[in-house]
């Protein structure tokens, strides 16, 4: 009973940030170590000490390095996955929303489509964006050659939409 209380009273203050002999000695870390090389005359304490340190240090390292190794692990299936993903919407999903933004009847751009389009192609990373912008600006740019003036002004139209959409950043 007096043990518990004069050394798990003191122990349990220190912690908790209480009264006791911490204010007079410092941090319970200090406390700590001060105590355990103070009670071993051959100083085989610090010994200890210093071996648990570099045990925990080592662990910790290694802990880093399987975390950083996960990490890597984890960015390669993430950039995979997205490099499949942009592979899928370029070879599938791209060339029959191409073939719908013309109208059968008219073989004038459907607006609503090329801008629909338009905002796809914006949700593609940077350098897939700039690799598709050329020819889906080039199918549009197509429906002006036509001799129907409907067409023609359906594809201003289109084109107009277009630019409004990508703003300037993209027209340097």
């Amino acid at each position: 009973g007096a043990g518990e209380t004069a050394g798990g009273a003191d122990d349990d203050d220190n912690t908790a940030g209480g009264a006791g002999d911490h204010d007079a000695a410092g941090e319970a870390g200090e406390d700590d170590t001060a105590g355990c090389a103070d009670d071993d005359d051959t100083g085989g304490g610090d010994e200890v000490l210093l071996g648990a340190e570099d045990v925990i240090a080592s662990a910790a390292a290694d802990a880093d390095a399987e975390a950083e190794a996960a990490a890597l692990v984890d960015a390669a299936a993430g950039h995979a996955r997205a490099c499949a993903i942009l592979a899928t919407v370029r070879d599938r999903l791209l060339p029959p929303l191409y073939a719908h933004m013309r109208d059968p009847k008219t073989d004038g751009a459907r607006v609503a489509v090329a801008v629909a389009v338009l905002k796809l192609l914006k949700l593609l990373p940077p350098r897939a964006l700039v690799a598709q912008l050329k020819p889906f600006l080039m199918r549009l740019v197509a429906t002006l050659g036509s001799r129907d003036k409907g067409v023609r002004a359906r594809g201003r139209e289109a084109l107009g939409m277009v630019v409004v959409e990508l703003g300037p950043e993209h027209f340097r």
